[in-house]
């Protein structure tokens, strides 16, 4: 799989996160979080950057009530749908946040345009 075949898989994954058919719960701050992080760059917060970059014992010590029951769910949830070269190690993670070579940015506009064919295609 080439990186333009990863970046349509992600594209794909993560349009069925947000309005397919799945149903994975995870908390809303969490959610809002990872979409501002995918979308616009935004630092995550300490529990979901430890999620994101595989950081386990600071996910657990930085995890509220809720969130540590979901931790498991969360993380699933991130290996389905989050685009592959957006998380999973700190190099990713900063590498996204900074938009190097415009990854983020070819994302959300790649994305956006997904979203619009799809509501035309339904008009």
């Amino acid at each position: 799989m080439n990186d333009l075949d990863i970046f349509q898989y992600s594209v794909a994954q993560l349009d069925e996160f947000e309005w397919g058919d799945k149903k994975l719960v995870i908390s809303k701050n969490v959610e809002e979080a990872v979409n501002n992080y995918i979308f616009y760059g935004y630092d995550p917060g300490k529990f979901t950057l430890a999620v994101l970059t595989n950081d386990l014992k600071t996910a657990v010590r930085t995890a509220d009530h809720v969130n540590i029951k979901m931790l498991p769910e969360i993380v699933n949830t991130m290996d389905l749908f989050l685009p592959l070269e957006s998380w999973g190690n700190k190099q990713a993670y900063t590498n996204w946040l900074t938009d190097v070579d415009e990854r983020r940015s070819k994302f959300k506009e790649a994305f956006e345009k997904k979203q619009m064919w799809k509501k035309l295609s339904t008009v």
